[in-house]
């Protein structure tokens, strides 16, 4: 896959805006009348997320973008949140979930047959966050927790089983966390650099890319999510501590803002199908974006976003051995 490849024809030389991009967001329903939580969606309209009842219990719940038919999972103990959905049915998700702290949580897959278990390493359990699935293969991203020295490290797995680290960069300072993966085994999430910051990351093929949002208010970028076309969702975190939205192409180096009206606090995307619907949670309620405008689910509202285009090799790219799939073969080099 190419990253930031081809001749940008930019709008501004240096970062800068582009004509506005349009696009649409619908209302998620509530689920058994409380608010949702929407992580992930796939091309059939077919939403997961999770609710909070009023005892405060966390239920993961699937189903469609209607609310007409949703399905509540609970699973072992704890809190539950369902995580992510492919095109085929299966789900990835967390149990003990604990709000604040990766490392307390389980992870768990479900097959479209109904069949659930929970993630293992050679039998042991993971302790993290897993979240986007492939359609070609049903391969997952997530992030599980070093028990011996507390680190977050990014991974890959499939079939209920760790199968690979993911590497992302020379140093992640014991904090990577794989968040998407796309067909082409494309792996996106963020990870915390030398300076102690959070930025995001795109591994593909033997190259591993640093992602920051274009502005001189970012202090953090994570990305959430992407898809078979390269669209990567995130957010970014302003000095302010705001929290916006963006998708970016990773072909072409192009922003587009994600803007839900009357939100003042956060808008973070998440999950992306390959169609382009976006799984956007904000301070005002959650939506599915449509970010194409053709064959969006009905009920959206019309909204104006913001396009930003960045020179090429504007972001830090690095070289790394076995296709930056393994710790033990680091990165070789600053490709920037």
């Amino acid at each position: 896959m190419r990253i930031f490849s081809g001749l940008l024809i930019a709008c501004l030389v240096i970062a800068g805006s582009c004509p506005a991009h349009s696009g649409t967001l619908i209302p998620v329903p509530p689920v058994s009348g409380y608010p949702a939580y929407v992580t992930g969606v796939n091309d059939s309209d077919i939403i997961v997320g999770a609710y909070a009842d009023s005892s405060g219990v966390v239920h993961g719940f699937y189903g469609p973008l209607s609310g007409t038919d949703y399905t509540t999972v609970d699973y072992m103990t704890g809190g539950t949140m369902l995580r992510g959905i492919n095109d085929s049915g299966y789900m990835t998700g967390i149990f003990n979930y604990s709000q604040g702290t990766n490392c307390g949580d389980g992870e768990f897959e479900i097959y479209p047959d109904g069949k659930i278990g929970t993630i293992t390493d050679n039998g042991t359990p993971l302790n993290g966050i897993v979240q986007g699935i492939n359609n070609k293969k049903n391969v997952f991203a997530g992030n599980y927790c070093d028990s011996g020295t507390g680190t977050q490290n990014a991974y890959e797995g499939k079939s209920l089983k760790y199968v690979q680290d993911v590497n992302v960069s020379i140093s992640t300072q014991g904090l990577a966390n794989g968040r998407g993966i796309n067909n082409a085994g494309d792996v996106v999430g963020f990870f915390r650099d030398k300076n102690g910051n959070v930025q995001g990351f795109f591994v593909s093929g033997g190259t591993a890319t640093e992602i920051a949002f274009p502005s001189k208010k970012e202090v953090a970028t994570y990305v959430y999510g992407i898809n078979d076309k390269d669209i990567i969702a995130g957010q970014w975190v302003d000095k302010s501590g705001i929290i916006s939205g963006f998708l970016l192409n990773a072909e072409t180096g192009k922003f587009t803002t994600i803007k839900v009206p009357g939100s003042t606090a956060y808008v973070s995307p998440l999950g992306i199908s390959d169609s382009g619907l976006v799984a956007v949670d904000s301070d005002v309620g959650d939506y599915i974006y449509c970010s194409t405008n053709k064959n969006c689910p009905a009920n959206g509202i019309h909204v104006i976003d913001e396009n930003i285009s960045v020179p090429l090799g504007s972001f830090p790219r690095y070289a790394c051995r076995d296709a930056c799939r393994s710790l033990a073969f680091p990165i070789t080099g600053d490709l920037r």
